[in-house]
């Protein structure tokens, strides 16, 4: 495929015939390594092509550079957050122009701190913070946020976990009080949500974004689902049996018409999902992701049993003393090991017996090894609990 040729059709899709689409082939990540140069444009290029390039995470294997052009890239870092005004109606009174008062929170470590001003929201000032440098750092970051204007707290939920926790051990008066919080990243997990907003006293907005196109979809106020933004992309839906389809459940194929820089028609974004299409009481009429597992799995085997992972959730979810964060993978010989942080207050060793227990008394068939560790993911890594 050459990008030259995907002009006409991206023209076709914003004027919302998009029969065109059938004619273009599936490709994935495999597809991009081998034939790079034949999905990006020289047309759209710029001068500043490095200052316009975005980097997968690589938590799942080598990180691929994603080209934008500049207008899409302004979409991606200032036109987003004009979408999520949309469904949270007080972020305009909230915000201060010419003052810091979106706040992102970054764990990655090669991130800098950086400052935008964003002229679509009264000219406020977004502020991207990296935690985990060091605990001095980190004191004066959660002493810094707790006496900022906080209009829009945004970040992965891992790290606003982290941030949650580091307010909590932190001394002084107050806390950490933003008006909204929007999420992204990775799976919002709905035990990590019920923390996060128990602690910072508002409701989370989940959002799915994506190196290759960017906002994809975004939850409502109803919470009926994250509704997706069919006006600069496409999603499809490759079920089991090969067939593609606007909507079901299987793996999400991204068309960005966005971007002209660099082409992804008909990708396969390697996320698992579940789309159905209808009306919203928020006013959405269209597609919505009801369930987002992404890369996740969904069930383990243990000799002739199939165990849902959600069946092992509940049961660590519901161990008292709780379980911080945790994660389940296979071992060699089928046993399934779950790596597990303790919440800062419990003991450890009385933490480990009870979940034992429970899940010996809920699964007796099947051999669980519990494995007490620091950190479940790396710094800047997607946190996963079912791999």
């Amino acid at each position: 495929m050459n990008c030259s040729s995907s002009i006409p059709f991206y023209r076709n899709l914003l004027d919302g015939s998009v029969r065109d689409l059938e004619r273009f082939p599936i490709v994935d990540r495999a597809d991009h390594d081998v034939s790079y140069s034949e999905f990006t444009s020289n047309t759209f290029n710029d001068p500043r092509s490095d200052q316009l390039s975005i980097y997968t995470n690589g938590s799942l294997g080598p990180s691929l550079c994603v080209s934008w052009d500049l207008p899409s890239m302004f979409d991606l870092n200032h036109a987003s957050y004009l979408r999520f005004s949309k469904v949270l109606p007080g972020l305009f009174t909230s915000v201060i122009p010419g003052e810091p008062s979106v706040f992102v929170i970054s764990d990655m470590p090669s991130d800098l701190r950086t400052s935008i001003v964003m002229p679509g929201l009264d000219g406020t000032i977004l502020r991207r913070l990296i935690l985990g440098r060091d605990e001095s750092t980190d004191a004066a970051l959660v002493e810094y946020l707790r006496h900022a204007r906080i209009a829009l707290l945004h970040g992965k939920p891992s790290v606003l976990l982290n941030l949650v926790e580091l307010d909590s051990r932190h001394g002084g008066d107050g806390r950490i009080a933003p008006a909204n919080i929007v999420c992204s990243g990775e799976n919002l997990y709905a035990d990590d949500r019920a923390r996060i907003e128990a602690w910072l006293g508002c409701a989370i907005i989940n959002a799915y974004v994506t190196s290759e196109a960017g906002l994809v979809a975004f939850e409502c106020e109803k919470r009926s689902g994250m509704h997706v933004l069919t006006d600069h992309l496409t999603v499809e839906v490759v079920a089991s049996d090969g067939t593609v389809r606007s909507t079901g459940t299987g793996e999400l194929l991204i068309t960005n018409a966005l971007n002209w820089r660099h082409a992804f028609v008909r990708y396969r974004i390697g996320d698992r999902a579940t789309v159905m299409a209808g009306a919203c009481g928020c006013g959405h009429d269209g597609q919505t992701i009801v369930d987002l597992p992404g890369h996740e799995r969904e069930a383990y085997h243990s000799g002739k049993i199939s165990i849902p992972a959600a069946d092992i959730a509940t049961v660590i979810e519901a161990s008292r003393p709780p379980v911080k964060q945790y994660q389940i993978a296979y071992a060699d010989d089928q046993r399934l090991i779950i790596s597990w942080i303790p919440e800062p207050s419990a003991d450890p060793h009385s933490t480990s017996r009870a979940l034992a227990a429970r899940l010996r008394e809920r699964f007796p068939a099947t051999t669980f090894e519990l494995c007490r560790v620091t950190a479940i993911n790396t710094p800047g890594g997607k946190l996963r609990r079912f791999l």
